[in-house]
């Protein structure tokens, strides 16, 4: 539990900021980095309403399986100051602006279309362990998961192409989740210097390249969804992201694969450096708007 930030709500007899998991939503796999977010001093957990109202709220919702914004407006008008955050929002169709009684909107993974003032990523699955030092890297390239569209195909390929003259790992699956163990996925990341991130299905963004950076990896970024360009999907969640490569087309890194192994020790340095900032920046940020008069 990371204790070390500033601006603890919990002084002289404020009581501390409720995070309400709308409808007892928490659990999902796209929760791990909401629960990281708000595990540290200030914050209390809670699987319905106050009673008694609050002055501050974080308010965390499914976009998947909440329709209803009437009811949930007439529920945050009864609260103060509340920023709410969407999750679960793959298919990219929560229309933020119907939110009324909210100071902020935290939106996870936002398809082009889609406006809040503030974004999330994917981040990791709960499953995911940070260790404590940097791992030896004895892998190259690593690429695990389902291949269920065009892209991850195109990644799959490039792949096998780099794997002729490359050590690395590869493992492909039908679906989500039906691949090897957490124990083997994690093992083979935390070993590989790079670590391959093809588009998820409405946005360029996946678990893996949180995940990625939180073995001490590096992801190579998408920058096309199946249906079309989306580069701007890293600006917009991760403002700059130095020493990440990104491609346009998976074939792409076929021929560059040498260079990337070159860069690996500078690419590492740069990411890390910029990912502990993103890191407390998103703390930050949420304490600002929560603070914020």
């Amino acid at each position: 539990m990371d204790n070390s930030h500033g601006g603890d709500s919990q002084t002289g007899d404020r009581k501390m900021v409720p995070v309400i998991w709308y409808e007892g939503c928490r659990g999902s796999w796209c929760h791990a980095i909401v629960d990281w977010l708000t595990d540290h001093r200030g914050f209390e957990h809670l699987m319905e309403f106050p009673k008694d109202g609050a002055h501050q709220a974080i308010v965390v919702i499914k976009a998947d399986q909440h329709k209803d914004i009437s009811f949930l407006n007439s529920q945050l008008r009864n609260l103060g100051k509340v920023v709410l955050i969407v999750t679960a929002n793959e298919e990219g169709t929560f229309d933020c602006d119907k939110i009324k009684h909210a100071y902020k909107v935290w939106l996870q993974t936002p398809a082009p279309h889609q406006v809040a003032d503030r974004y999330l990523p994917w981040g990791w699955t709960p499953q995911c362990q940070r260790p404590r030092l940097p791992p030896e890297k004895h892998l190259d390239f690593y690429f695990a998961g389902q291949v269920t569209h065009d892209r991850r195909r195109d990644c799959v390929t490039a792949m096998r192409k780099i794997l002729e003259t490359r050590e690395g790992a590869l493992i492909t699956t039908n679906g989500f989740g039906k691949g090897v163990d957490f124990q083997t996925y994690f093992g083979l990341m935390r070993s590989s210097k790079f670590v391959l991130c093809p588009s998820g299905p409405v946005t360029v963004d996946s678990f893996r390249v949180c995940e990625a950076l939180e073995q001490f990896s590096v992801p190579i970024l998408d920058y096309r969804t199946p249906t079309g360009r989306y580069a701007n999907y890293w600006h917009r969640v991760f403002d700059i992201m130095p020493g990440i490569p990104e491609v346009e087309e998976w074939m792409d890194l076929v021929p560059r694969a040498g260079e990337f192994i070159e860069q690996w020790p500078i690419a590492s340095q740069h990411s890390q450096s910029w990912w502990t900032r993103y890191k407390h920046m998103l703390r930050a940020q949420l304490w600002e708007d929560l603070c914020s008069e």
